[in-house]
């Protein structure tokens, strides 16, 4: 009998958590793609021409640190477009806050490049 993986429809955390890890390696927005109960994949996208996540690489730690003085769980980098339409501008946003019984329920674990999600 071989016993296949199923896979189950992603949750709304783990759309959040997927988008978050996105954010984070300056793509426009992400998605879980699919969890199994232990393994999930995301899907990232990159922002639409001429807007590109390779200006805020640099940023995204100080955007980082900056969400987490304000009490938040961290933050990202985005470009934006001047009044001019120049892609030379970027800003910093924060992550949302989340339900402290959502945050405890579940961990992200990052190992050899692939993520998991421990329920604790």
């Amino acid at each position: 009998m071989i016993l296949q993986k199923i896979r189950s429809m992603c949750t709304w955390i783990d759309h959040q958590t997927c988008d978050e890890l996105c954010k984070s390696d300056s793509y426009w927005y992400g998605h879980c793609a699919g969890w199994d109960g232990m393994d999930f994949s995301c899907k990232c996208f990159d922002y639409n021409p001429p807007l590109s996540g390779d200006r805020c690489k640099e940023k995204q730690k100080k955007c980082e640190k900056m969400c987490i003085k304000q009490g938040l769980e961290g933050g990202f980098c985005y470009p934006q477009r001047d009044n001019d339409l120049r892609t030379n501008r970027t800003a910093c946003d924060c992550f949302k806050a989340l339900p402290p019984q959502l945050r405890r329920k579940r961990s992200l674990i990052e190992n050899d490049g692939k993520f998991r999600l421990r329920v604790q």
